[in-house]
């Protein structure tokens, strides 16, 4: 059996590690994007009218409460994210106008814009010192008379990456957060004005009841 010098074991041992820790990163940013997205999602769904829902008259809504209203939605994407009203996204101009009348969510929305792209350079700048940990640099040993060839690479820089991966995906994590409580703010405001009837009617419902339909 031919024997492995120990250098090259403990060289071995830090690939395993290396590629363990990548994968953990990659999966911890992947949940945090996607339980992030789900949550804005309740959140919006938590929102409906319940008296539209589950009415004892059983009529049925033909559209989404919110899809009624300028309601925001941030979509949130790996290393980015978008402010969308009615299915289209809006540009940052557009935004900081609806936002105009209250300073605060102005304010917060900047700082979330801001905070973004640092968190995205910062997480790219990680894989990049990553990349360069783990391809390291091409060495070989004599060792009882044979030379054996193996790759010298640096635990301070993977440190370095790893590191920087982490508080990148925290940047953009804090970023995604105040950005989408600035469209939860901006819909619960819009959600309290004050609603108008317009019209009201009796009829029969879908469920065979007997009931008023009234359109605000």
């Amino acid at each position: 059996m031919e024997r492995i010098p120990l250098k090259i074991q403990q060289m071995q041992k830090i690939n395993l590690f290396l590629l363990r820790t990548y994968l953990f990163l990659f999966l911890m940013g992947s949940f945090l994007n996607s339980y992030g997205q789900l949550r804005i999602e309740a959140n919006l769904n938590n929102r409906v009218d319940g008296s539209l829902q589950n009415n004892e008259f059983g009529f049925l809504p033909t559209t989404h409460p919110l899809e009624e209203q300028d309601s925001l939605f941030f979509k949130r994407g790996f290393l980015s994210g978008k402010m969308m009203q009615k299915k289209v996204a809006l540009k940052n101009k557009a935004v900081i106008e609806l936002f105009k009348s209250d300073k605060k969510l102005v304010s917060k929305y900047r700082i979330g814009r801001i905070l973004r792209p640092l968190g995205t350079a910062t997480t790219l700048g990680g894989i990049a010192l990553g990349y360069l940990a783990i391809r390291g640099k091409p060495a070989s040993a004599l060792v009882e008379g044979e030379n054996f060839n193996y790759t010298v690479r640096s635990m301070p820089i993977l440190l370095a990456g790893i590191g920087a991966i982490a508080g990148g995906i925290c940047l953009i994590e804090f970023s995604n957060e105040l950005v989408s409580s600035t469209a939860d703010n901006y819909n619960a405001k819009f959600g309290n004005k004050k609603i108008t009837l317009h019209d009201i009617k009796i009829g029969i419902s879908p469920a065979g009841n007997i009931g008023l339909f009234a359109k605000f």
